[in-house]
C-alpha cells in the first residue's frame, strides 16, 4: 500500500493530467482512481489530497486536473463517495480549510441538484463498520462541510460555502448561528 501511494498514485494522476492535455474527453485511469479506496480508511484519491497536500491553490489544481477527466455522468458520484469515517471530500476540504478546492468540487457537478446534495451531504456511519473505527466521533453524525469548517474556526471557507447556500437556497442550520456570530459573519 505504501508504494501505491508513493509511486503508482502519482504515476496515474499524472497519466490522467497528461490526457486532459492532449485532449482526451475520457481517461481508464480516471474512473480506476475515481472507484478505488486508497487506503484502510476508505479515503479515495480526492480524500488524500484534501488531506496531505500543504498549498489550497495545489489542491484545487490537482482536483481540476482530476475531475476534468472524470466522465461528466461519474463526477457526482466520485465526489460524493463517503469515507470508513463517513465524510465526503467535501467534508474532509472543510475541516482542513481547503477554500480553493471546495469551489473545485463544488463547480465540477452538472446542476443545482446536485449541488445542493453535495453541500448538503451528511456524515454518516457506513455499513458494516463498528463504532469503534479509529477516528469515527459519533457527535459527527449528521453534520455537514458547513458544520465542520465553523467548528474549526476556517472563516474563508464558511463564507465561500455560505455562498453556495445563499445562490442555492439552502437553510443555514440552526446550530451553527452562534458559530457564525463568533466568526464575526452573523451579527
Amino acid at each position: 500500500m505504501q508504494m501505491f501511494k508513493k509511486i503508482m498514485l502519482p504515476m496515474l494522476i499524472a497519466c490522467s493530467a497528461s490526457s486532459v492535455a492532449f485532449g482526451m474527453k475520457y481517461s481508464i485511469f480516471a474512473e480506476f482512481l475515481s472507484d478505488l479506496d486508497i487506503d484502510f480508511n476508505g479515503h479515495t484519491t480526492l480524500h488524500i489530497a484534501a488531506i496531505r497536500q500543504a498549498d489550497d491553490k495545489d489542491v484545487a489544481e490537482m482536483a481540476r486536473v482530476f475531475l476534468a477527466t472524470v466522465p461528466k455522468e461519474k463526477r457526482f458520484e466520485s465526489v460524493m463517495r463517503f469515507n470508513n469515517d463517513g465524510h465526503t471530500v467535501l467534508h474532509v476540504a472543510a475541516m482542513y480549510c481547503r477554500t480553493e478546492m471546495a469551489k473545485v468540487l463544488i463547480d465540477s457537478l452538472e446542476n443545482q441538484d446536485q449541488r445542493v446534495a453535495f453541500l448538503s451531504a451528511k456524515v454518516r456511519e457506513r455499513e458494516g463498520l463498528s463504532r469503534t473505527t479509529p477516528h469515527f466521533f459519533e457527535e459527527d453524525l449528521g453534520k455537514t462541510a458547513l458544520y465542520f469548517a465553523v467548528r474549526n474556526g476556517h472563516k474563508e471557507i464558511v463564507e465561500v460555502l455560505l455562498g453556495y447556500y445563499k445562490q442555492l437556497g439552502i437553510e443555514i442550520p440552526q446550530d451553527l448561528l452562534s458559530g457564525l456570530k463568533e466568526l464575526g459573519i452573523l451579527e
